[in-house]
C-alpha cells in the first residue's frame, strides 16, 4: 500500500474520531477547525517531494472536507460570478425549457405504452425529476441575466421586458405543476422572446431555427 494512501485512510480515521468526539463533548467548530489544521500540517509534513505533498494535500482536504460535510452539512452557495465577467447568453434557459418539453413527451409516450410496474415508476419519476430541475433551471438563467445583467437603458428601450420575465416566472412554475405540454411550449416561445431582446441590447440581430434534436421546436439564436 503506498505511502500517501496509508496517511489518507490515518487521516479519515482521525476525522471520524473528531466526528465522535464532536457528537460527545459538542466541541466548539472553532476547536474543530483547528484540530484538523493541525491534522493538515501533520500530514503535509511527512514527505519532502513537492508534488507528493501536492497531490497528498488536494486528496486529504477532499475527504476530510466531505466527511463533515456528511454530520455537519455545510450551506452551499450559489451565484453567477458578480466579478463582473460580461457572460451572459440565454441559451441554457432556451435549452432547460426545451427539456420541459422533451421530458412531457417522454411521459406521454411511456403512459402510451401501458407499461406497468417498477420499470415505469422508476422511468416516470426520473422524467418528472428532470423537468422539475430543468424548468427552474430556466428560470434561474433568466433571473441571472435580469438581474445582473438588465439595466435601466435596456428597460427603457425595451419596456416589454418587465412583462416577458414575468410571465417567465410563472410558465416555469406552471411547468413544473403540471404535464401541459401547452404550457410547456410557450414557455420555450417566452424565453425565445427573451433572448431576441438580450441580443437586440448588443445590436446583434437574431434568427428562429428547429433545434436539432427533439422535440425539435424553434429557438432564437444570434446571428454572428
Amino acid at each position: 500500500m503506498s505511502h500517501h494512501l496509508k496517511y489518507n485512510q490515518k487521516l479519515i480515521r482521525s476525522c471520524t474520531a473528531l466526528q465522535e468526539n464532536y457528537k460527545k463533548s459538542l466541541l466548539s467548530l472553532q476547536e474543530i477547525l483547528t484540530m484538523i489544521v493541525i491534522l493538515i500540517i501533520i500530514q503535509l509534513t511527512a514527505f519532502s517531494d513537492k508534488r507528493k505533498r501536492l497531490y497528498r494535500r488536494n486528496t486529504m482536504l477532499y475527504h476530510i472536507l466531505e466527511k463533515l460535510d456528511s454530520s455537519m452539512p455545510f450551506l452551499r452557495a450559489k451565484a453567477h460570478c458578480d466579478i463582473p465577467c460580461g457572460i451572459y447568453d440565454p441559451i441554457v434557459a432556451q435549452i432547460a425549457a426545451l427539456t420541459v418539453v422533451r421530458m412531457i413527451d417522454l411521459m406521454n409516450d411511456l403512459r402510451a405504452k401501458g407499461t406497468e410496474g417498477m420499470d415505469y415508476e422508476n422511468s416516470m419519476s426520473r422524467y418528472i425529476t428532470v423537468k422539475e430541475e430543468h424548468a427552474e433551471k430556466a428560470k434561474h438563467e433568466i433571473r441571472i441575466i435580469w438581474g445582473d445583467y438588465i439595466k435601466a437603458q435596456h428597460l427603457e428601450a425595451h419596456p416589454e421586458l418587465h412583462e416577458i420575465t414575468h410571465k417567465i416566472m410563472s410558465l416555469g412554475s406552471k411547468a413544473r405543476q403540471t404535464t401541459d405540454r401547452a404550457v410547456a411550449v410557450e414557455f420555450v416561445e417566452a424565453i425565445n422572446r427573451f433572448a431576441e431582446v438580450f441580443w437586440a441590447t448588443k445590436n446583434i440581430p437574431t434568427k428562429r431555427a428547429k433545434a436539432p434534436y427533439a422535440p425539435a421546436l424553434e429557438l432564437v439564436y444570434p446571428v454572428l
